[in-house]
């Protein structure tokens, strides 16, 4: 449906919205539209017969909402859960709710259920409008069995058009979720859990894992931002050490790497930055591990 701003010298401003005046769809006669999910998944159209919002967490920017669509004797359901979502964007699917903006998504067919790991790069939503009553956008995913070793459930052309979950709280800046990526090895990746330590100190230590790699990063003391060559256990710290999941091999922070950190901003709360380098081997592991393009924008509580 066609969006339109309403003027200022409109008689019942909407005075509630939360990010300018975003987009709305009217049904017939003016109602409210019906909610509705709706796209291709492995190759079936999904178009949802029922859908509603959900009851969310607290977790600041949390929306949640599902629907279902019976095809004769099976019955297919998607359920999103979102969070620290501060307004309109595109965000990753397969991030861990407690601490990183995105989501995870649900999906149900018949007998077999899936689920968007935490990958951070399971697919993305696009919110495209949001207010004070709605959330409506579009959306892809990739969905892994959960049990078992099955063919994944892929969905794409997704959109929704939904009633927005009562309690949603736009995140302020000092409550915004994490954020942790880079290039490993050539390959771009969004960590799914960012964790950070420290703060009210001049000291800060970061995580962020996905299915395959576990960044850690300390720092300090520190007073200010600024940038400097890595180190290994010599301060100010500005020590990376890498793990590939589910091994023993690790690069980074020995001492022998070569590259930079900088720190952008600082507060007691949350620390940003970027991040690049060559990282030497630890132990029995063999050669170096590139890592490019690293960002950071950390709540350190």
């Amino acid at each position: 449906m066609p969006s339109r701003c309403l003027p200022l010298r409109a008689v019942l401003p909407i005075v509630t919205m939360l990010a300018g005046c975003s987009g709305s769809s009217t049904g017939p006669g003016g109602g409210t539209p019906a909610a509705s999910i709706t796209a291709t998944v492995d190759g079936v159209p999904f178009a949802s017969t029922t859908a509603q919002a959900n009851a969310v967490t607290t977790t600041p920017g949390s929306i949640a909402f599902s629907g279902s669509q019976i095809a004769g004797a099976t019955v297919r359901n998607m359920t999103f859960n979102l969070a620290y979502i501060p307004g309109v964007g595109t965000y990753p699917l397969g991030t861990n709710i407690g601490s990183t903006p995105g989501g995870v998504v649900s999906y149900l067919a018949g007998t077999n259920s899936y689920t968007t790991p935490l990958s951070g790069t399971a697919g993305s939503i696009t919110i495209s409008t949001l207010s004070a009553t709605r959330v409506a956008g579009t959306f892809a995913f990739t969905a892994a069995p959960v049990v078992g070793s099955g063919a994944n459930a892929v969905a794409s052309g997704g959109t929704f058009d939904v009633p927005l979950s009562a309690g949603y709280v736009a995140p302020t800046a000092a409550l915004a979720g994490s954020t942790m990526t880079a290039t490993i090895g050539g390959t771009p990746r969004v960590m799914a859990t960012v964790t950070g330590l420290g703060g009210g100190t001049d000291s800060r230590t970061l995580g962020g894992q996905d299915l395959t790699w576990s960044i850690s990063i300390s720092l300090g003391p520190f007073s200010a931002p600024g940038s400097g060559a890595l180190t290994g256990f010599n301060v100010p710290l500005r020590r990376i050490t890498i793990q590939r999941i589910g091994t023993t091999q690790s690069w980074g922070g020995a001492g022998s790497d070569v590259g930079t950190l900088a720190i952008t901003t600082l507060s007691a709360t949350r620390i940003t930055g970027t991040f690049t380098g060559t990282l030497a081997p630890n132990g029995a592991t063999t050669g170096t591990l590139t890592v490019t393009d690293g960002t950071f924008n950390v709540r350190t509580p």
